[in-house]
């Protein structure tokens, strides 16, 4: 029996639909808040209960049965998610599961100036010190939010970060889903740690370059100061703990952190994952990249 955390979400809900090309239903746990919202997992015979990052019984309760689960990092601060994460990783451990599967980052250290890379760091070494077997997918940036860097290129002619030289990774959601169905269901996965991304790293006047291509004009890369950014995410309305990791990411793209190129993810789908140039290509079909 394998079980999944955040079965309602983009990649939780796509690994499940993964897991069911592999696996029949009745081996399969979705552990979501709603239950009701996963009603398309449970009329495909998918075992949906009900749990919460917050609430510990409620995860030993959906995870019983499960000699693995997948831990979907959540979305919270910094403090909030880093005991949401033990949570779970407790309730595995009281449910009898034998081995864990979590999404991790690229450089999950401590130091780092990426807010959320503290949050991985201390959930990676707690399932370690659990006593449990344990796969991490550090995974890249998620090529769907690349919209989110670049803003509005059609329109602005430039492409406007804080990333000076700095180049990063990105791996596409599908493909991590495909990834760790693939991982869930095979053998030789145990204590192993995966930088899960295309293979590529790319600097952002790379990304300008890809992007002047698809729409037949030129873009150019303008690496403004972080201040710059924090006052516009902060225009936006987007939550202090967001801006303060994108920030901090943008540091830590200065200082080369995030740019570890990998061919993990090929390996394991056995073929090329999609790249920065297919996602720019399907999503500018309408020649514009939308913010």
């Amino acid at each position: 029996m394998i079980a999944i955390t955040g079965g309602n979400g983009h990649l939780g809900r796509a690994t499940a639909l993964e897991l069911l090309k592999r696996v029949d239903p009745d081996q399969l746990i979705v552990s979501v808040r709603e239950p009701e919202k996963a009603t398309e997992l449970a009329e495909k015979g998918v075992s949906v209960r009900h749990g919460d990052f917050n609430d510990l019984s409620s995860l030993v309760r959906a995870f019983q049965g499960a000699e693995t689960v997948l831990i979907i990092s959540g979305d919270a601060p910094n403090e909030v998610r880093t005991r949401q994460h033990r949570t779970a990783v407790d309730a595995a451990r009281q449910a009898g599961a034998r081995h864990i599967v979590y999404t991790s980052i690229l450089d999950p250290d401590p130091a780092s100036p990426f807010t959320f890379a503290a949050i991985h760091a201390d959930t990676e070494q707690y399932i370690i010190d659990s006593g449990l077997t344990y796969t991490f997918f550090r995974n890249g940036w998620y090529l769907e939010t690349l919209p989110l860097l670049v803003g509005n290129p059609a329109e602005n002619k430039a492409i406007y970060f804080p990333a000076g030289q700095g180049r990063l990774v990105f791996a596409g959601r599908d493909d991590i889903a495909e990834a760790l169905a693939i991982v869930l269901t095979t053998a030789g996965h145990h204590n192993q740690a995966y930088d899960i991304n295309s293979g590529e790293s790319h600097s952002f006047t790379d990304i300008a370059v890809l992007v002047s291509q698809q729409l037949g004009e030129p873009i150019t890369y303008v690496d403004i100061p972080a201040a710059s950014l924090e006052e516009g995410l902060q225009k936006a309305g987007l939550p202090e703990f967001v801006i303060a990791a994108m920030v901090g990411m943008s540091e830590a793209l200065k200082q080369h952190r995030l740019e570890k190129a990998s061919d993990t993810l090929a390996t394991l789908l056995g073929r090329s994952p999609k790249g920065v140039a297919q996602y720019l290509s399907e999503l500018m079909g309408a020649s514009q990249v939308r913010a």
